[in-house]
């Protein structure tokens, strides 16, 4: 594949995986601005590696990978400054999505989640959970990806995996029984 066909398959991931990238950031970063700092750095960063990526696949599970670690790197190097969350869960975040779908059936946050003050309600059951426990959720149900991907991303097994999501949807499950 010659140079002009791989700028154009990059600049094609660019605008198909942008916006799912950033709200992926968000969960780690303290503000939007910051999450879309990050996303431009995953994008030039894939763009170094525009030789060896083969654009005849989905690059998604190649974005995850690179955001997550980056933004991991960030958090670890703000660390050494100054004691932060891991996790900061912006309200712009759940202001803009409206994928809420996070359980089964059996407890259906569409229901239960229709307002701002739900959303923020949504933000404090997700705290609950470990960061391991959050991000295995979100990269699932938020963001669509299979659980291959996901333990690819997360460095996990898929019994580890599986074992996180169970975990994170019986607590949240326990949490909201509680509040009613």
């Amino acid at each position: 594949m010659d140079q002009e066909n791989k700028t154009s398959n990059w600049e094609g991931s660019y605008w198909e995986n942008r916006e799912a990238i950033v709200r992926f950031c968000t969960n780690y970063c303290s503000s939007l601005a910051e999450a879309e700092d990050m996303t431009q750095e995953v994008f030039i960063r894939l763009r170094g590696m525009i030789d060896k990526v083969d654009f005849s696949k989905s690059q998604k599970p190649l974005l995850y990978e690179i955001a997550r670690n980056l933004c991991l790197n960030k958090i670890r190097d703000k660390a050494r400054h100054k004691k932060i969350e891991k996790f900061c869960w912006t309200k712009s975040y759940f202001a803009t999505t409206s994928r809420l779908n996070i359980v089964d059936n059996r407890f259906n946050p569409e229901n239960i989640f229709s307002g701002e003050d739900d959303k923020v309600y949504l933000k404090d059951l997700l705290s609950n959970l470990s960061d391991q426990q959050r991000e295995a959720l979100l990269l699932q149900y938020f963001e669509g990806l299979s659980r291959t991907e996901i333990c690819k991303i997360m460095d996990v097994s898929l019994p580890q995996l599986k074992r996180l999501l169970l975990a994170s949807l019986k607590k949240l499950r326990n949490i909201h029984e509680n509040k009613k």
